[in-house]
Parts: C-alpha cells; sequence; structure tokens
C-alpha cells in the first residue's frame, strides 16, 4: 500500500451556539440622551437680561444643569414641581430651608416614550455575528449580534411665563434642527453585556412634535406654561448569544495511487 502524502494542513474554529442569550437594554441609552439634551439647554444663553420678558430665561440660563433638568415621567406639573423641590434640598448649600416655589422654575424633564421599533435601510441593517467576545485565555465565549431601534424622547418644558417657555422650547428645537449640519448629533451609551464593556451608538433625528402645554397648580394657584417636545434617536443595541468553540484540524493528502 503506497503512503498518502500531506499536501495541506489547517485548523478552523467552529461555533456553535450553547444556549444562554443576553441582551443590552434601554437605561444606559435613556441616560445618555438626558445627558446629550442637557447639553443642548446648558447651551442656551441671553444677552439682554434688563428685559423684563427674559429675566426668567436669563435665570434659567444661570441654573446648574442638576436644577435645569430631571429624568423621568411626572403625571402633571405638579408632581413635578414637587420633584424638584425635593431635589433642591439635596443639593449642597440649598437645602437648608423650603425653596421658594417661584425659584423652582424654569425647569424640565424628560422620558422616554414605551414604544420602539427597529429600523430598516441599508444603513441599519441587521448584524448577525457582529464580533465576538473572549476570555482570558483567548477562547470565545459569546457570539455577538447587532440590531438599531427607533426611540422616541419628549423633553418637557415647564415655566411660569409663557415667554420664558417660548425661549426654551424654541431654542432646544431649533438646535436640534441644525445637528446634521455641523452640530454634534451622534454620541454613545457605555453600556455593558456579557461582563463585557461596549458602546451603543446614538443619533439624534430632529423634533417631530412640538404641542404646547397650560395648566393651574394647586402649590400656588398659579398657572404654569410649557411645551413637549418629541424627537427620535436610532440607537445601536445587542445581543450576545452564549457559544461553545472547538478546533477542528483537517488534512488534505496526495490522492492513493491506483498502480
Amino acid at each position: 500500500m503506497s503512503e498518502h502524502h500531506e499536501l495541506l494542513s489547517f485548523n478552523e474554529l467552529q461555533i456553535e451556539p450553547s444556549g444562554p442569550v443576553e441582551h443590552t437594554d434601554f437605561t444606559d441609552i435613556n441616560r445618555a440622551v438626558a445627558t446629550f439634551a442637557g447639553g443642548v439647554l446648558n447651551a442656551l444663553v441671553i444677552t439682554d437680561t434688563e428685559r423684563k420678558e427674559n429675566q426668567e430665561f436669563a435665570r434659567f440660563a444661570n441654573k446648574s444643569i442638576r436644577e435645569k433638568l430631571f429624568l423621568g415621567r411626572f403625571e402633571d406639573a405638579q408632581s413635578f414641581i414637587q420633584e424638584v423641590a425635593a431635589k433642591r434640598k439635596s443639593i449642597p448649600g440649598k437645602g437648608e430651608k423650603e425653596p421658594d416655589i417661584r425659584s423652582l422654575l424654569p425647569a424640565c424633564h424628560i422620558y422616554r416614550e414605551t414604544e420602539f421599533s427597529f429600523t430598516e435601510g441599508d444603513d441599519y441593517q441587521d448584524l448577525t455575528g457582529f464580533g465576538e467576545l473572549s476570555g482570558d485565555s483567548g477562547n470565545v465565549f459569546a457570539s455577538i449580534n447587532k440590531s438599531f431601534v427607533k426611540l422616541t424622547y419628549t423633553l418637557v418644558v415647564l415655566s411660569w411665563n409663557r415667554e420664558t417657555a417660548d425661549r426654551i422650547a424654541l431654542g432646544f428645537s431649533m438646535w436640534l434642527r441644525h445637528t446634521k449640519k455641523g452640530r454634534k448629533h451622534v454620541f454613545s451609551a457605555q453600556t455593558k453585556i456579557a461582563s463585557a464593556s461596549i458602546r451603543s451608538t446614538i443619533e439624534v433625528n430632529t423634533p417631530r412634535n412640538i404641542s404646547p402645554l397650560s395648566e393651574v397648580v394647586d402649590i400656588n394657584k398659579q398657572r404654569v406654561f410649557g411645551y413637549r417636545i418629541s424627537f427620535d434617536v436610532i440607537a445601536e443595541v445587542y445581543e450576545a448569544e452564549a457559544v461553545e468553540a472547538s478546533l477542528m484540524r483537517y488534512v488534505v493528502s496526495e490522492p492513493e495511487s491506483m498502480s
């Protein structure tokens, strides 16, 4: 019998799903969007502070972001003002006494609407097997898949004066409308999946709905004015699928002689 001469040999890593699957969620995305919105609000300023209609906005512009923007959804203006008052007491140097109700506004809060959808199109295709996660030994333990979701956020602006609400809503909305003309509109959320840190890229789109609101609060029987500004973002979401990896060795030999 003739000998087989090895012509070629190579190894191939075979990866097979082993069952468990983990996903990123919206928590870190919510925080990143709130941080982005806070940056926009912090950029809004006024130079004509002597004008009566501008004075409330000037006070808003001088507030820290902790007093300007809150993350969460509130049933009405009164419940939001009560939350602002409670948070004010926790700020060093400002919690010694009951805050002046008039000083609590203007302020804003931001929340995510509960519905979401997956984004389709050439730029947002699902990426199966987008990447792999390996342990310290170099062994692959998870395969990463990526998709894109569309999320809707609402910024609620509240103030005692209509002119102030107008200015904040107009400033925030115009800032978003010009994002793709040189202003930052893409940022990221740092999150974790399968014990690994990963960045979720977020893209902000222009406002899709701006609606006014007006209601009387029981605290001081005064009317507050405001707006709800809704805008969409497209965010990356990830799935980690546990896998088992095995190294397969393949050998190609000369065909056996027939003589």
